[in-house]
């Protein structure tokens, strides 16, 4: 059975009523709720669990058993992107319809589950407040706040992020499962990779390391690994801060 799962993320009270309209629009039978890890004070962590709090009494008891409360650095988009893209590609892999509440994220939290719902085939959402109130009547410089919702939207990019594929999908994720690093000769390193992964016409070892070689090469100009020769025969393929966050996202949408 299709199931409706949303994430919602915590932290800006003012939003609370555009997130609970999506809750009851989109009635879910889960809920991932997502706090801020690098939150810089008491305050905020206490706003967060209130929200929650909060959020709860739109939910029958079921599904706040089955509700996940999950902690990432919301500024941090290496680390956030691919951790969102799991949630989406695991739900979205069970045959469930996932929504993300984009009220109450950063900057940053918006665009990755933008780009991780682009990918997945997750839906990201956004509500329009019924109107604007002053909060500081008598001041020129008038600060609003939103009050109320009325209405949704979905919120699309036009274009979907270049991911890896073929060899380069393949060097990638060998290299993510050794720790990010692996060491030895082409010939060694092609054997492990896989000459199938290297390519359909890869068939014997001497193919294998021509491919891998100008595998590596757009690899590294790419930005997603670095390389270091060791001895005469010998190199190290290293994937950079970069090159991990892409093996992970290319990892989840395989699975």
């Amino acid at each position: 059975m299709n199931e409706t799962v949303q994430i919602i993320f915590l932290g800006k009270w003012g939003h609370i009523d555009r997130i609970k309209y999506l809750l009851r629009t989109f009635i879910p039978h889960k809920v991932y709720f997502i706090y801020r890890k690098d939150a810089t004070n008491q305050d905020i962590v206490d706003i967060q669990e209130d929200m929650q709090k909060e959020l709860e009494k739109e939910l029958p008891d079921w599904v706040k058993k089955r509700s996940e409360k999950l902690s990432l650095p919301l500024l941090d988009f290496q680390t956030l992107f691919p951790e969102i893209l799991k949630i989406m590609a695991k739900e979205i892999n069970e045959g469930n319809e996932v929504i993300a509440n984009i009220h109450g994220t950063s900057v940053v939290g918006g665009v990755a589950s933008t780009m991780a719902a682009a990918l997945t085939g997750a839906k990201v959402y956004g509500v329009t407040p019924k109107k604007f109130e002053v909060v500081n009547p008598g001041d020129k410089r008038k600060i609003y706040k939103t009050v109320g919702a009325k209405g949704y939207y979905e919120i699309k990019i036009p274009l979907l992020p270049a991911m890896p594929s073929g060899s380069e999908k393949a060097v990638l994720e060998h290299a993510s499962n050794n720790d990010g690093s692996i060491k030895g000769k082409l010939s060694k390193l092609a054997e492990d990779v896989g000459l199938e992964n290297l390519g359909a016409n890869v068939k014997k070892a001497s193919s294998g390391i021509v491919k891998l070689s100008k595998t590596i090469g757009k690899l590294r100009e790419q930005g997603l690994v670095e390389t270091r020769r060791i001895g005469r025969k010998n190199f190290e393929i290293s994937l950079t801060e970069k090159g991990k966050m892409m093996a992970e996202v290319s990892s989840a949408l395989s699975a």
